[in-house]
């Protein structure tokens, strides 16, 4: 038999005080429990094998009856601080604090504020809270951390974008984290039935644009996921200084180094259909495509 809704109203657990076993509807069994935190549908619990999560109405008309007995008739409480709730219903609690509704709105508060008795209704551990706070507090650190260098990342990748050209090449070696590369120049030729004085006019006339292998090797940093040896490929990067690197004779050579980025929208003209766009860290199925 299932309790009206009406008693199954939103509350707390009084049954932290001391560990017991319970059996769910399920037929499941958890030995020493503690209530962690339970709303009106679902209770979380700690027991001998874990924690647990699960509906309410698993539990026996007993056990829902003194899950939510305290929140039946409204509390008044003070808290160690001076404040005072009046008609106190309670929404939810973890083990720092108690969510609840009163007569003058709704308010979150400390379970170190509450007198000893209500405590012991939560089951406040103050080593268990000051572990969350702790945690809480590392959390929120290595957030921030995280959101500076992300915006310091964003804000190098932007300035480079500035000075990004059009890099042609082909990969002689890939390493783990780039590759190097003989760097591939334009050879400019008349097309076939035209003279130089035919471009930009004429009927069809223009220049056709080969890029061979320069001899000069350079080191690309980029993802490598896919990219092979001898492979030809075209991208958008900005020359960041020099790599150095020790050769198949064991001789150190120092070459240029280039970093892929995104194309800069309104430092470099459209790229043409052949060319393809890299983002740090991450590679598309269609960023390396032969040159024919």
């Amino acid at each position: 038999m299932k309790i009206p809704f009406a008693i199954i109203v939103v509350g707390l657990c009084c049954l932290t005080a001391r560990a017991e076993d319970w059996t769910t509807s399920d037929g499941k069994t958890y030995k020493n429990v503690t209530v962690i935190s339970h709303d009106a549908k679902i209770v979380t619990i700690s027991s001998s094998d874990g924690t647990a999560t699960f509906p309410i109405t698993l539990l026996g008309d007993d056990l829902q009856r003194r899950v939510n007995g305290d929140n039946v008739t409204a509390k008044d409480w003070a808290t160690t601080d001076g404040k005072t709730y009046r008609g106190v219903k309670v929404l939810k609690y973890d083990a720092l604090t108690v969510s609840i509704l009163y007569a003058d709105g709704g308010a979150s508060v400390p379970l170190e504020k509450l007198p000893v008795d209500l405590q012991k209704k939560f089951g406040y551990d103050p080593v268990q809270a000051q572990a969350m706070e702790k945690k809480q507090a590392d959390e929120a650190v290595a957030a921030a951390k995280a959101k500076a260098e992300a915006q310091k990342k964003k804000e190098v990748l932007d300035e480079l974008k500035k000075n990004a050209v059009l890099l042609n090449a082909e990969v002689t070696q890939v390493l783990p984290n780039g590759i190097l590369a003989d760097k591939m120049e334009p050879e400019y030729h008349d097309s076939p039935g035209t003279s130089l004085s035919d471009v930009g006019g004429g009927r069809g006339g223009g220049l056709v644009v080969e890029y061979v292998k320069s001899g000069t090797t350079i080191f690309i940093e980029m993802p490598t996921d896919g990219v092979a040896e001898h492979q030809r490929l075209k991208c958008y990067a900005v020359h960041t200084g020099t790599f150095t690197f020790t050769d198949i004779h064991q001789a150190s050579r120092t070459v240029e180094k280039w970093i892929t980025v995104e194309t800069p929208p309104s430092a470099s003209p459209s790229p043409p259909s052949t060319a393809s766009q890299f983002n740090p860290g991450s590679i598309n199925d269609n960023a390396l495509k032969p040159v024919r």
